[in-house]
């Protein structure tokens, strides 16, 4: 059975097995509920025909309706002081619902199903949004890209352990190996920067690290390098973090050192492509730009802390905009003869 006929299937059934709980008309309104320390048993049955019923609408619904169902299923969320008993239940009831609506076969319903696991923030959000995070999973670009905003949402609410979160930033790390779409690649990148950690440094750089190795393979130039730069920036901020010690900085700053330096053997890979065509020039181009000063100036920063010395006076930057191969080709080596040496080479 393809994708396509999966979906289509579980989305008849969770819309029969709603249309059997939920009886005609409007549920009543939990907003009322959510400051309750302990839930009744009637409390919980109202909870879950309220979640139910707008599932049911944000799956078959026209998209005026869907997006009014999304807001009925987020008011309660983001209500003030909910309690843990109601957050647990509202989870427990909405979560498997909203998975259902991600297996149907409306996409766009499936964003907003996304959005809401992120808002909901709980492992079981997780363990629904896990089966999405992957091309190799999910064929769908928008399903991949929602699945990459809700879980940076749920990070950043800070309701979740390490425990939680670990398994899905390796799986991030995973997935951003086989992503071929840019704007995902560049969400999976910032759902994995989102957490600060020792865990989420390692999972971006060698995420970021493997996909310039990608593009180091290819001849022609690629539009993932609109992904790669914002994503220098994000190692940029972690390496400034002044929650991080200045041990661990110094071995983070050897690691991206040797990453920026691949930024640029992009670059002259594709040198002759994008800077004799000024089509490629204006489009691809401007990420290349972007990432090579980023790149040249990061590393500048990181040498005068690693090796507290002058670093080299390279105009890479410069050099791309004047298309003067040879003076970017200089500043290539004069940063691949600091990087191969001490303390850049010790472990």
């Amino acid at each position: 059975m393809s994708t396509s006929q999966s979906r289509s299937a579980a989305l008849v059934a969770f819309i029969l097995g709603v249309v059997v709980s939920v009886a005609l008309g409007d549920p009543r309104p939990i907003t009322g509920l959510v400051g309750q320390i302990a839930l009744t048993p009637q409390q919980r049955d109202q909870i879950r025909t309220f979640a139910e019923f707008y599932c049911n609408q944000l799956a078959t619904g026209d998209i005026p309706d869907a997006d009014q169902a999304k807001r009925q299923l987020l008011d309660p969320m983001r209500a003030p002081m909910v309690t843990g008993d109601f957050r647990s239940a509202y989870s427990k009831v909405l979560t498997p619902c909203l998975g259902g609506v991600i297996d149907g076969d409306n996409p766009h319903a499936a964003a907003n199903a996304m959005q809401l696991l992120g808002f909901l923030g709980t492992p079981a959000a997780l363990d629904v949004l896990q089966d999405h995070i992957d091309s190799k999973d999910e064929d769908c670009f928008a399903i991949r890209l929602s699945a990459a905003k809700a879980f940076r949402m749920a990070a950043e609410a800070g309701r979740l352990e390490a425990n939680d979160l670990n398994p899905l930033l390796r799986q991030f790390e995973a997935a951003c190996r086989s992503e071929t779409d840019p704007l995902v690649l560049r969400r999976q990148f910032e759902a994995i920067a989102s957490i600060d950690s020792s865990v989420a440094r390692g999972a971006l750089l060698s995420a970021v690290g493997k996909k310039l190795e990608e593009l180091q393979r290819q001849t022609e130039p690629s539009p993932l390098m609109e992904a790669i730069y914002p994503a220098l920036v994000r190692l940029r901020d972690q390496y400034l973090n002044l929650r991080l010690g200045a041990a661990d900085q110094k071995v983070f700053g050897k690691d991206v050192a040797h990453l920026l330096c691949k930024v640029f053997e992009v670059g002259l890979a594709h040198w002759d492509k994008i800077q004799s065509d000024e089509q490629t020039r204006t489009e691809i181009g401007r990420s290349y730009r972007g990432a090579i000063r980023v790149a040249e100036s990061f590393l500048k920063t990181i040498d005068r802390t690693v090796r507290r010395a002058e670093p080299p006076r390279t105009q890479l930057g410069t050099a791309w905009e004047n298309v003067d191969k040879p003076r970017f080709e200089a500043g290539h080596e004069d940063w691949h003869a600091v990087l191969t040496g001490p303390p850049y080479n010790e472990r």
